[in-house]
């Protein structure tokens, strides 16, 4: 036994920095939280004492499906009933607004401008809220429901020139909302959380998903799929493309259903971010 941790902690040596021979750097371990010499550990940076310890069974092997699904649960019992009602305090006012305008035209541009200023807002809330629970603090309604107003709502107008850009070729939503389902698991966390900014965030994605992709890119996507058909539904009434299809957006219950169906999604790819940043150092 004492050869095998002499054998690991001289292995992790070998590998510091970059994956190059160096000396190691002197920051917290993201395993125990001492700051201590850290190392390569395979594709994890970990002090000493947890290489040759071998401890912290959460820090080691893959991710698996479980494990994030499990996650995610877990959070959605902490903290899902606030976000739920916040989704259903912005998209029940959202949903009147047929009926105000008697499910006209104007109500379906409403709509189709509205709801992704909800769908960020709720994405931005849901994750402060989380990161907040992960980091073992109290979670406070008001305070991040401020940052998701003032680090999302950019975004959110950002989306809209994507829709004004695409309005046309709804269908071409379709593939380009799969693999934006899977990066945002891993980019727009980094940039709530202040980790990162936006273009380090994308780089630093592909890194951190190396591995992953390929098992967590289905699930990420079967999740996606609800509130992507009903966005291409808003976008199809948007460009008139189907009158049958774009009666579906102008219902009131579809209005409200639509932040809803987001929140599963939401809250696994938080469960997939706590899990990933267990495992690397996030470089601002």
């Amino acid at each position: 036994m004492a050869k095998k941790k002499k054998s690991a902690k001289k292995s992790a040596k070998k590998s510091t920095g970059n994956g190059r021979s160096g000396d190691p750097n002197t920051e917290p371990c993201p395993a125990c939280g001492e700051t201590r010499e850290l190392y390569w550990h395979g594709r994890r940076v970990l002090c000493e004492s947890c290489v040759d310890n071998n401890t912290h069974e959460a820090e080691r092997g893959e991710i698996t499906i479980r494990e994030v699904v499990s996650g995610a649960l877990a959070l959605f019992r902490e903290v899902g009933s606030r976000v739920i009602a916040v989704t259903l305090a912005f998209s029940i006012p959202l949903a009147l607004v047929h009926v105000v305008f008697d499910l006209s035209d104007d109500a379906a541009m409403i709509f189709a401008f509205g709801s992704p200023f909800v769908f960020y807002l709720v994405y931005g809330l849901t994750f402060d809220l989380g990161l907040t629970v992960l980091d073992g603090e109290t979670p406070k309604l008001g305070s991040s429901l401020g940052v998701a107003v003032r680090k999302f709502l950019p975004l959110a107008l950002a989306n809209q020139l994507q829709i004004l850009i695409v309005a046309i070729h709804t269908v071409l939503l379709i593939v380009p909302g799969i693999i934006k389902a899977a990066s945002y698991a891993l980019v727009m966390p980094l940039v709530i959380s202040g980790e990162a900014g936006a273009i380090s965030c994308l780089h630093e994605s592909g890194r951190r998903m190396h591995g992953y992709r390929a098992k967590m890119l289905p699930l990420l996507a079967v999740l996606w799929l609800p509130f992507l058909a009903i966005q291409v539904y808003g976008l199809a009434t948007l460009a008139n493309l189907d009158a049958g299809i774009a009666d579906a957006p102008t219902n009131p219950f579809v209005d409200i259903l639509f932040p809803l169906t987001e929140i599963p999604w939401i809250f696994v790819t938080l469960s997939l971010h706590a899990k990933l940043r267990a495992r690397f150092r996030i470089r601002a």
